[in-house]
């Protein structure tokens, strides 16, 4: 086979998922890239299989497969690099809000430049003159791309990556690199960026009092996204004047994977994945080959940024998982005909589920883009049709309740929301459920459900407002000016026109 072929074969998944995004789905910069990795990655595997059942594949071995997809994953990723610098000076504009490239914010990115770099130090160690010059040549891109995107936890991987090189090289342990990773991390985490490190440490308090509910099974999956912004409120109704008050946010990741391990499956699920860890260094050191180092050091770099970030979010994590395991297990791992015939169909099959499943994600999206310029009352069947399928997506019972909200189905929008809120704690889900219930005259209910709103994320304004006004439309004038003063006295974390609209609306009803 012409390493020309491979080399396309290996790059349409790893492209697929870095590079695709679209508005056609509601959630444009994510789902895209899962879908069109699922879909490159069973075409690829279909393409593979046929030209190796058609004896196309003479010659072909884990060598050369892994020399191609090394040379995919670094052609993608200097692209990426490429296209986000260019975000960064204005060259071109940038997919969503912030310059990071295809992805929605810089932890994707900056996974994606460390997750190529163990592929990089690899190579510069085998090639020549030429080959070492293309190879720090694209080293320097993605650090640059990557300070350029303010990615600590990017940064930290990179340094560490180097270290475990440089270790390797010099025929040092890499135990060697621990002391150096602990100061890089403090100074990465003590000196840059506080109030940032400051909200992932509330963040990590409250994810473990979420643990310690059932701390050996754990809660299932689904717990943070259920719980957390929940313990969050609490525990600002319960200390007002905390000095993290005006850091909290929207909060639905631990942004540490381990401990988004520990809440779903707790001490029993983290002990299985420890000793699948353990296994595989076990059998790494075991069993060396020419990839194994290669192996365990793109293992280093997930687990280093799993502890800071969330990387399993993205599909390109996935794959440099499963490049990886194929490194380190490349002596055991044997593709057969029979294989051939089981995987094949398989990736098929996957491929039709993964594109049915978009179709229908996109016709979500067309009617709630429907919704923009058509009465919401003729939308919300189409809406509602998909319930059963969906019914245990909360994206989709939010987004129902709120076109039944807009339609006047205040009822309806009441049973949907709060069927929601069984399975997130959301600080817009309170503030929809504050609207439903006050529309309903349900001031009581609606309250609750501002004030929720504010414990959750105590720096923003509107819950507050919306509490003000219904003070105001039920004349309790004491407790009107009560709010109406906490409001104008409160520091404001973020100005914007909506803000100052708010405060210019109460300074002119008060005065």
């Amino acid at each position: 086979m012409r390493n020309i072929t491979l080399l396309i074969i290996c790059a349409l998944p790893v492209a697929a998922s870095v590079f695709t995004a679209g508005k056609w789905f509601s959630d444009y910069m994510i789902m895209p890239k899962w879908y069109g990795m699922i879909i490159m990655l069973a075409l690829s595997i279909t393409i593979l299989c046929t030209l190796r059942i058609a004896g196309m594949c003479k010659g072909l071995s884990s060598e050369k497969l892994w020399t191609q997809m090394e040379k995919a994953v670094m052609t993608v990723c200097a692209l990426q690099a490429l296209f986000m610098i260019s975000q960064h000076y204005g060259i071109i504009p940038p997919y969503g809000m912030y310059t990071t490239g295809s992805f929605e914010n810089a932890a994707g990115f900056a996974s994606c430049m460390a997750l190529s770099m163990p592929l990089a130090l690899r190579r510069l160690t085998e090639t020549g003159y030429k080959g070492k010059c293309i190879i720090i040549t694209y080293i320097l891109l993605c650090v640059t791309a990557v300070v350029c995107s303010g990615s600590r936890t990017g940064i930290l991987c990179i340094i560490v990556s180097g270290c475990i090189m440089l270790c390797r090289m010099l025929s040092i342990k890499y135990a060697a690199i621990i002391p150096v990773a602990i100061i890089a991390a403090a100074i990465s985490a003590v000196a840059i960026k506080t109030d940032s490190t400051n909200g992932r440490w509330f963040i990590l308090q409250r994810t473990a009092e979420l643990i310690k509910r059932h701390p050996i099974t754990g809660d299932g999956t689904g717990t943070f996204d259920r719980e957390y912004m929940n313990i969050q409120a609490e525990y600002f109704k319960n200390n007002p004047d905390c000095e993290y008050s005006m850091l909290a946010d929207n909060i639905h990741h631990p942004l540490n994977e381990l401990m988004l391990v520990a809440v779903d499956f707790g001490i029993i699920g983290f002990a299985i994945l420890a000793a699948i860890s353990l296994f595989t260094v076990c059998h790494a050191r075991k069993n060396t080959n020419r990839l194994t180092h290669t192996g365990l050091h793109i293992l280093a770099v997930i687990l280093l940024f799993s502890m800071f970030s969330y990387p399993f979010l993205y599909p390109f994590t996935w794959i440099m998982l499963a490049a990886a395991i194929f490194c380190i297990f490349e002596k055991g791992i044997r593709i057969n005909r029979y294989a051939i015939l089981f995987i094949t169909p398989l990736a098929v099959a996957g491929a039709t589920y993964i594109i049915f499943k978009a179709k229908t994600d996109r016709q979500l999206q067309r009617i709630l883009e429907t919704a923009e310029y058509r009465p919401a009352r003729k939308c919300v069947p189409m809406y509602e049709a998909y319930y059963n399928e969906k019914r245990n997506d909360y994206s989709y019972l939010y987004s129902l309740a709120v076109m039944q909200f807009d339609a006047g189905l205040y009822r309806r929008a009441l049973k949907t929301a709060m069927e929601c809120s069984k399975i997130l704690a959301d600080y817009d889900l309170c503030l929809l459920l504050g609207d439903i219930n006050r529309e309903l005259r349900n001031f009581s209910d609606a309250t609750h459900w501002y004030k929720q709103a504010h414990f959750m994320c105590p720096s923003r304004i509107t819950p507050l407002y919306e509490t003000y006004m219904i003070y105001r439309q039920t004349e309790n004038t004491t407790e009107r000016r009560r709010m109406a003063d906490i409001i104008l006295n409160k520091p404001v974390k973020i100005k914007s026109e909506t803000v100052n609209q708010m405060l210019d609306e109460i300074r002119g009803y008060e005065n």
